[in-house]
């Protein structure tokens, strides 16, 4: 099958985002030797996150002196001067004891000194303090989210990394631990190799038939083959809001195998480049394995030039000031490097049997191998899997470096609500089979202790599943969970444990109970495989049997005779005629109508008593119990060290804020500073002041420059502010009176047009006021405003006169704030007196007048009709 192409991923990714929701993702790709972060988030274009040095991927380097942290580029560059305070690849330790493959490798790497906690998760120690490898790859996490705000110009929650395949569940509750220190919510873990197939998927299309893909991923630090297939179904589309759900492609990504080697990787040819450079130094007579600065040179060195040899057959090797002043130059071909590593050429392919035989295929049934991972790049690396896979399945349009990260974002935004991708549904499997064990109960005191296991989970089981084990138990246990082991290369990289759950309080549950229900109580006991490969204990209850038809019948019994003292005569005397099914069941209206009234308050306290018993039976059939979970040999983060661990992230934050503040005012200062030399200078500065002002200021200006060289890189903040607050001060007064020149004359123009207007607007509003009966204004109005105006020509012609009288470099008399206060109240009461309504006529008088006319009118018709009255009689 062929596949085609949809369309270029960014017009597709472009509309597959809807705009109706204002949520933001981040996707982290956890690379050892470096990490890359997407965000997903309506109107920010979807693609890989440029770092603040203006790079798609941030170095896996943490750098910590007193209150400094340095990432990426920056702490790459200080990782040679400082090598005993920068943290690198420590990923390499998550969860991992000393003698891991990983942990040795780390340490034949950077030789930082070690430590384990409590637990038996490992430590790195800086020249100051240790810290926990959780703790430093929260640091990192935390950069990434900063980087993701400041993008998305909100506060990121929501986080989905990818972890490799291999990863057991101590490495990946390390990974979780370290998330929830940055600041962050994981919405899951997702297997490198599942979300670079997830990224392949995104813009191609599938038949309704599987086609299987190998994604070949050979990183910093291990090699990972994930075998996959991909096909396409119509399926009703769970967002739909018709009554017939449209139906929509549905993309399905499924895991069937997996190989994975942690021996072989990008780091092991740099370190044999590394050993090269070493050897070539000795032979100069200059030993430098105890000199880490020239170790850390060394390793940097080697990194550049294997990637340089990946296009190249040879590369010069230059080093400035490796041991003192003495400087490094030579020329590593690529047959040297292929020399030394071709033991490693097997261990590049053997992954890839490894997958195919738990898929249970062959290299026919392989339709493309997608080659991800920087390493993946190496020409030995292409050639021996060319040679397994064949040439023609190697897919050459893939983004090697970028897809995981990008299939992780999408694959975040399709189990996240709030966002519409494309639909591709994952379904992973877990790389080790997982085993329960619990002590079996003693058929007597003498017998000896029994541990039934039971094969929970085997290997490559789906994950995203609950299992459901029933226990015949009368008291607390515990159950264990363990890895499998098969003999095989993982069997080294699993703990023995993974953790244990204790169950408690059975006996509580079992108390009020009769013999029969304890016997034939069931103890049920949930447990999950989550998508992110994490095994847990979600809740334990004991079941009772129901109550057998004996006990019912009484209790049946008991209601039917008190119901019949409620309900007199017309009471039900049977099953059938009280159910409610029956429609000739009589009706109870009254259920006290004919009790009498001394038996009423004792009949119904035995009612409501006798319910209530039958309640807590019935509550009591399920019974929950308490579960107590703790670690295996390799456990998480407890909510204490978490704790203690997120203080002192607070703390390192607030000291970097306070570093960046400082920083901040020395350069504020440094620059008003020069500022300043140039405006003393200026012409117009040196009329408004005089000599000795200017003097001052000089003085000021250079005295503040010495102490800034000598003593401002220690300064605190404020101090640096105050300096500059002096320094203001004086600066302040001079170029307050060149302020003040510039801005009067339009200010003074200004209010003598004003002045001139409402003197025309008073002269005006007093002579039509004289012209009617119904006056507009008060005269207190009027007068109020010829004063204001009579007050502002005085106070203007007066300062006017003196400010006229006065030098350029004197303090001015006529201000700008005067004059503005001015136009405003003058202008103020204008406008009030402009927008003032005319009077009107009252209503109420000329409605008083007409009714008094109405009155006189009407009485001489009145006094006619009392004369005729009194005629009449």
């Amino acid at each position: 099958m062929r596949l085609t192409t949809l369309v270029s991923s960014a017009v597709a990714l472009a509309s597959l985002f809807t705009t109706t929701s204002a949520a933001a993702l981040l996707a982290i790709d956890l690379g050892t030797d470096s990490f890359k972060a997407s965000l997903v988030k309506p109107g920010v274009p979807f693609d890989v996150l440029v770092t603040k040095e203006g790079r798609r991927k941030t170095q896996s380097l943490v750098t910590l002196r007193k209150d400094d942290r340095s990432f990426g580029g920056e702490a790459a560059n200080l990782a040679t001067r400082f090598p005993q305070d920068t943290f690198a690849a420590v990923k390499l330790l998550l969860g991992h004891p000393s003698s891991h493959p990983s942990a040795q490798l780390h340490q034949s790497l950077y030789s930082l000194p070690l430590g384990t906690t409590s637990r038996g998760s490992p430590t790195v120690s800086s020249s100051q303090t240790s810290y926990p490898v959780e703790e430093v790859l929260a640091m990192q996490l935390a950069y990434a989210k900063e980087v993701a705000d400041e993008t998305a110009g909100e506060s990121v929650r929501d986080v989905v990394v990818t972890v490799p395949g291999w990863f057991s569940q101590s490495e990946r509750q390390a990974v979780l631990d370290a998330v929830e220190l940055a600041g962050l919510r994981s919405i899951g873990l997702v297997n490198d190799g599942a979300a670079a197939a997830v990224n392949y998927a995104m813009t191609r299309t599938f038949p309704a038939t599987p086609s299987y893909h190998l994604f070949y991923d050979l990183g910093a630090s291990s090699l990972r083959t994930t075998l996959v297939s991909l096909k396409s179904a119509m399926l009703p589309d769970p967002y739909s809001l018709a009554a017939k759900p449209e139906l929509k492609n549905v993309t399905s990504v499924t895991v069937h195998g997996f190989g994975f080697d942690v021996d072989v990787g990008g780091y092991q040819l740099d370190r044999i480049v590394r050993d090269i450079m070493v050897e070539e130094v000795e032979k100069k007579g200059n030993s430098v394995k105890g000199d880490r600065r020239a170790m850390a040179k060394l390793l940097k060195e080697a990194s550049r030039v294997k990637q340089v040899l990946s296009a190249n057959t040879a590369s010069a090797a230059r080093i400035e000031g490796l041991i003192e002043d003495t400087d490094f130059r030579s020329e590593i071909t690529r047959e040297q490097l292929e020399s030394r590593a071709a033991d490693l050429i097997p261990r590049f392919t053997q992954p890839i049997h490894d997958a195919l035989a738990e898929a249970k295929l062959t290299m026919d049934d392989i339709e493309s191998v997608i080659l991800i991972g920087g390493t993946s790049r190496v020409p030995m690396v292409q050639s021996a899997v060319a040679s397994v896979v064949g040439e023609d399945k190697i897919a050459k349009n893939v983004n090697a470096e970028e897809a995981p990260v990008l299939g992780a974002a999408l694959y975040g935004a399709g189990i996240t609500r709030g966002f519409r991708t494309k639909d591709i549904r994952v379904q992973d499997v877990t790389p080790y089979g997982i085993d329960v064990s619990y002590e079996a109960d003693k058929s007597s005191e003498d017998a000896e202790p029994r541990t039934i296991n039971t094969h929970l989970f085997p290997l490559l089981a789906k994950t995203g599943i609950k299992k459901t084990m029933t226990f015949k138990k009368t008291s607390d246990f515990a159950i264990q969970f363990s890895y499998r082991k098969t003999g095989g290369h993982g069997d080294s990289l699993v703990p023995d444990t993974i953790f244990e759950t204790t169950i408690n309080g059975l006996s509580n549950a079992f108390v009020n109970k009769t013999a029969d229900a304890i016997a034939n109580a069931t103890v049920k006991v949930t447990i999950e495989l989550d998508e992110s490969n994490i095994v847990s204990v979600n809740k334990a209850v004991v079941i009772f049997p129901e109550e057998d038809p004996a006990a019912s019948n009484t209790f049946n019994d008991k209601l039917k005779g008190l119901l019949g003292k409620f309900g007199g005569k017309d009471a039900p005397t049977d099953d059938s005629t009280a159910s409610s099914d029956d429609p000739d069941a009589p009706k109870v209206e009254n259920p006290f109508g004919d009790v009498p009234e001394e038996d009423k308050a004792a009949t119904k306290a035995k009612l409501e008593e006798l319910m209530r018993q039958n309640s807590l039976q019935s509550a009591n059939s399920t019974v929950k119990l308490n579960l107590k979970t703790a670690g295996g040999e390799r456990s998480g983060m407890s909510d204490d060290e978490k704790m203690e661990a997120r203080k002192r992230l607070r703390e390192a934050k607030a000291a970097e804020t306070r570093k960046l503040q400082r920083e901040e005012a020395r350069n504020v200062l440094e620059a008003y500073i020069y500022k300043v030399r140039d405006l003393v200078e200026d012409v117009v500065f040196g009329e408004s002041s005089q000599e000795h002002e200017r003097k001052v200021i000089r003085e000021k200006t250079e005295a503040a420059n010495e102490w800034l060289w000598d003593e401002g890189e220690s300064a605190p903040t404020k101090e640096l502010k105050a300096k500059k607050s002096e320094i203001e001060k004086l600066v302040k007064l001079v170029t307050a009176r060149s302020t003040e020149a510039l801005s009067r004359p339009s200010l003074l123009t200004s209010l003598h047009d004003l002045l001139t207007s409402a003197t025309t607007f008073h002269t005006s509003a007093t002579y039509n006021d004289t012209l009617t009966e119904l006056k507009k204004y008060t005269t207190s109005e009027l007068d109020s405003l010829k004063t204001l105006i009579s007050e502002a020509k005085e106070w203007v012609e007066g300062a006017v006169k003196k400010q006229e009288g006065l030098k350029k470099w004197e303090d001015p008399i006529l201000l700008v704030k005067d004059l503005e206060r001015r136009i405003k109240d003058v202008g103020k009461e204008v406008e009030k007196l402009r927008k003032k309504k005319a009077p009107r006529k009252s209503k109420i008088k000329e409605s008083s007048t007409a009714a008094t006319s109405a009155t006189e009118s009407a009485k001489p018709e009145e006094t006619n009709k009392e004369e005729r009255k009194k005629d009449e009689l």
